[in-house]
């Protein structure tokens, strides 16, 4: 089946995977075909949501959780996409602005990335590994306006720099409750969003073209500071039709 298999495995800045079997250390990462970043007119998450009539009972990815692969099917993972992208809009993110996300390959990764660019804005991905120090020239330079966090050990780093992101709204922990009222848990972000009505949502969708910035991302930094890559929804392949 066409799926994407995702787990707290992978090293990668952008979250993403192609259509290989790539070990990590956590685990392995099971890929199937890579369907959800097509370019063209409405943007990614107008593509998202047309492969639900087709494969709505079918996995759209997998999750390691607890030792077992969880699926997510079609039919759940767009209206997830649509939670994340209520509650970013519910937050304030304007169309144009920035999102970051540091974590591991999870579902989670997947539903921030997507539900940001539905929302108009744009996602940057930053590296596991990185230092509070990295975290806040990359979330400075963009202009975040929320950070999205895997875990403690990677809230810890944002709470360090938080007072110097002055444009930072939020930060939102993908897995686990945090332990302060300076973070939302993900449960608590996607609540957000419940009063925001479809219309907004389906504006913002309708407003992208395929030629649109929707996703940076940055270089390592080994020799020199992080460069942005800028990516439009028209460098992403169309999904199979069938």
């Amino acid at each position: 089946g066409r799926h994407l298999g995702v787990e707290e495995a992978g090293p990668g800045p952008a979250g993403r995977v192609d259509g290989a079997v790539e070990p990590g250390a956590g685990g392995d990462v099971r890929v199937g075909v890579h369907v959800d970043h097509p370019g063209g007119a409405g943007g990614i998450a107008t593509h998202v949501d047309t492969q639900v009539p087709a494969r709505a009972d079918h996995p759209a990815l997998y999750s390691k959780r607890n030792g077992s692969w969880q699926p997510m099917l079609w039919r759940a993972y767009p209206q997830q996409t649509r939670r994340a992208r209520r509650a970013l809009i519910a937050l304030g993110v304007q169309p144009g602005e920035h999102v970051t996300i540091i974590g591991f390959n999870c579902a989670e990764w997947f539903i921030a990335d997507i539900g940001a660019i539905a929302a108009g804005a744009i996602p940057a991905g930053i590296y596991t590994t990185n230092t509070p120090e990295q975290c806040q020239y990359i979330a400075e330079h963009c202009g975040a306006r929320v950070a999205f966090v895997e875990n403690a050990e990677q809230l810890a780093k944002f709470r360090a720099v938080r007072d110097q992101l002055p444009a930072l709204l939020a930060v939102v922990v993908m897995r686990g409750e945090p332990d302060g009222d300076d973070a939302l848990s993900w449960a608590r972000f996607l609540q957000l969003g419940d009063g925001v009505p479809d219309e907004q949502l389906d504006a913002r969708v309708a407003a992208q073209n395929a030629d649109d910035v929707c996703t940076l991302i940055y270089t390592s930094g080994t020799t020199c500071m992080p460069n942005a890559v800028m990516l439009t929804s028209a460098a992403f392949p169309s999904p199979p039709k069938n």
